[in-house]
């Protein structure tokens, strides 16, 4: 077992169902305590009542004058029993195991209390600040909390399979603060604790090494058990027709059929076998997952390969693509080269001056004439450039615009300082020399001139 048996229960919203309950408790000539010896751990148990009385009440005119409500819950009721069959223990071992229970309560309440003040307010609404802090500072104090509880025990011993047990009821009102974390899943799990702490400090016994009865029977028997109780079950519910008919306009009808308690042996397989069903759909979804996941990182691995090739591929192309241009880059390089450099070229820029010359073309035409053959070899070039890498084209571009200023300034300044008007002046000077000096005559021309005046040669 993972607990002895501990039931927990806010039942008591009024003082009066408080003080019923009591009266209860403590009646030996009720009818379900005929075979129950009852002993009352608790001293005095009016005081005790009246203590709680007087908090709940002070508490409720405390709320009331300040523009709030009564205590929701005026108590809390704890039941701590031991199975039938291990063990019932006597009234002393019980008021020992009660004192020890509640001694144990208070210092986990407290030590939790302390973790709580310690990290502080945690919250985002400012207004709950000094309400959350009060509450943190609350400690109990077990004398506080004995002398506003009151605690009975029933002993089942002359009752067949029936465990003994002790009601304890406490104030949710203590000191004049309202103790919600009675009820809170911490101030459950403590009480739990605490009372196994207690049996175990007292009795020496361990839930853990506890196995239930149900559990110590074969097959058979716990089948004949479970058979049992579904008989005494419709047995019981037989004459009710409020558990026994779902028919319209029938007594009861339409209402929720009661179903009977499954034994505590089933019910502990059924949970154990959920946990594991629970446990396999939780490692399934792991695995699914898991495949999706790793089919997914599949998929971009193969992306990246496939896109690191073509990279690669591209790259590939680039740098082919780039040899070939520089290859032929530095080919027409040559080849202008070569032509500038040829013996066709020499001899054609000569026969352009002589012509020029020899047609008395001034300087000026003749630069001219130089230009257009110049430009049309700029022309071709630029076209053959237009194959080749636009950065280099934009730079070659770039550079006969720097060369054609240089040279417009270069020109200016001739004309300014008359360089260029003199040359001039000297080359029609000499031209106009040549052309005015008379020619020799050869043997050949005077023969031919003798000939002419007498008739014999015609020119």
């Amino acid at each position: 077992m993972k607990n002895f048996f501990l039931k927990q229960a806010r039942k008591h919203n009024t003082i009066k169902k408080m003080t019923n309950h009591i009266e209860y408790l403590i009646d030996n000539n009720r009818k379900a305590h005929y075979d129950t010896q009852i002993y009352s751990i608790t001293d005095d148990v009016n005081s005790n009542h009246r203590s709680m009385v007087r908090e709940l009440e002070s508490h409720d005119k405390h709320k009331k004058e300040n523009g709030g409500g009564r205590a929701s819950q005026a108590t809390t009721t704890y039941i701590l029993s031991l199975p039938e069959d291990l063990i019932h223990p006597t009234d002393e071992q019980w008021k020992e195991i009660y004192n020890q229970t509640i001694d144990n309560f208070c210092e986990f309440i407290n030590e939790n209390q302390q973790r709580k003040e310690d990290i502080g307010f945690t919250g985002s609404n400012e207004k709950y600040r000094k309400s959350i802090e009060q509450y943190n500072a609350i400690r109990l104090d077990s004398d506080t909390f004995k002398r506003n509880s009151v605690a009975v025990v029933h002993n089942e011993s002359n009752a067949q399979e029936k465990a003994s047990h002790v009601h304890i009821i406490t104030s949710n009102v203590q000191n004049g603060q309202y103790l919600k974390m009675l009820n809170q899943t911490a101030g459950q799990s403590f009480i739990k604790k605490s009372y196994d702490k207690a049996v175990k400090n007292v009795l020496g016994l361990d839930p853990l090494k506890y196995i239930p009865k149900i559990d110590r029977l074969s097959k058979p028997d716990q089948d004949k058990l479970d058979l049992a109780d579904e008989e005494q079950f419709k047995k019981r519910m037989k004459d009710n027709p409020k558990y026994e008919t779902t028919d319209k306009g029938v007594v009861g009808g339409r209402k929720r059929r009661r179903r009977r308690t499954k034994p505590a042996h089933i019910a502990r397989e059924e949970q154990h076998q959920a946990k594991i069903d629970l446990q396999a759909s939780k490692t399934d979804k792991f695995n699914s997952d898991k495949k999706v996941k790793i089919e997914q990182i599949k998929t971009e691995i193969k992306k990246i390969k496939s896109s690191k090739k073509t990279l690669i591929k591209a790259e590939k192309n680039i740098n082919k693509k780039s040899k070939m241009v520089d290859e032929k880059a530095k080919n027409l390089t040559d080849y202008f080269n070569n032509i500038l450099q040829s013996d066709l070229m020499k001899t054609l820029v000569d026969k352009i001056i002589l012509r020029g010359k020899a047609r008395h073309i001034g300087p000026m035409e003749l630069e001219d004439t130089e230009t257009k053959l110049i430009k049309k070899i700029n022309e071709d070039m630029l076209k053959s450039f237009e194959e080749l890498d636009p950065i280099a084209l934009t730079k070659f571009k770039a550079d006969e615009k720097v060369r054609a200023a240089e040279l417009e300034i270069k020109i200016k300044k001739r004309h300014d300082q008359n360089e260029f008007k003199t040359q001039q002046e000297i080359d029609n000077e000499k031209a106009k020399i040549e052309m005015n000096k008379p020619k020799q005559r050869t043997f050949k021309d005077k023969i031919t001139d003798g000939m002419s005046k007498l008739g014999l040669w015609n020119k």
